[in-house]
């Protein structure tokens, strides 16, 4: 089995926050939406490979530019070193920031339901929808109301074993799914850097997770 890697979510601008989870990440993700501008100072101290992620405030997070600006502040992140850009399957200018991002850039596509899990057969449709469109990662997260909304998003890497995708469930009843993620074929999970800072419900902390895994010496 292959040692789960953990994507630690940059969420602030204060370094001191990014110093404290440098020797535990695999890779970050940096959320440019809550990060604000001086996302570009902390890239001095980025020692691992990143994603650029800014998301819009009917996805979740806190832009409140234009979709235009967004794509230029993703596509200006690519151009500073970020080896990822994620962008949601919903974008309206979805083919033209496929496009330029992949310039210099792999693509992640993600879909966000913040309501429920859907059944395993439209998961698999909207995953399929993301490689056709480009994609080198899928990323599905669904919100778990019950166990068993885990086990449904946990399956979902086992159908598309040859393809990269990250599937978790959103909340505290989601919780194992990132736990369990990496573990059932996720090419990786997400975690806060620290607790307060966390970018969606239900998520753990990078030191939190690498506890986890090392009580099962799975590091």
């Amino acid at each position: 089995m292959n040692k789960p890697r953990i994507c630690t979510v940059i969420t602030t601008a204060d370094s001191g926050i990014l110093r404290e989870v440098a020797g535990i990440s695999d890779l970050y993700e940096l959320r440019l939406d809550l990060i604000g501008k001086d996302w570009q100072r902390l890239l001095l101290l980025i020692d691992k490979p990143w994603i650029a992620t800014c998301r819009s405030a009917r996805e979740g997070g806190k832009w409140n530019g234009s979709e235009q600006e967004r794509s230029h502040e993703l596509i200006k992140a690519c151009r500073a070193g970020a080896c990822m850009a994620d962008i949601e399957l919903t974008s309206p200018i979805l083919e033209k920031l496929v496009h330029e991002i992949k310039k210099t850039a792999r693509l992640v596509l993600s879909y966000h339901n913040f309501e429920l899990t859907p059944p395993i057969e439209e998961l698999v449709l909207l995953a399929k929808q993301g490689f056709v469109h480009g994609a080198d990662i899928v990323k599905i997260a669904t919100t778990a109301r019950c166990l068993e909304d885990n086990l449904t998003v946990l399956k979902l890497a086992r159908v598309f074993k040859n393809r990269e995708i990250v599937s978790m469930a959103m909340g505290e009843a989601g919780i194992c799914s990132r736990i369990l993620g990496p573990l059932s074929g996720n090419t990786f999970t997400y975690a806060a850097a620290a607790c307060g800072f966390e970018s969606a419900s239900g998520q753990l902390t990078t030191s939190q997770l690498r506890k986890i895994y090392s009580l099962f010496e799975l590091l």
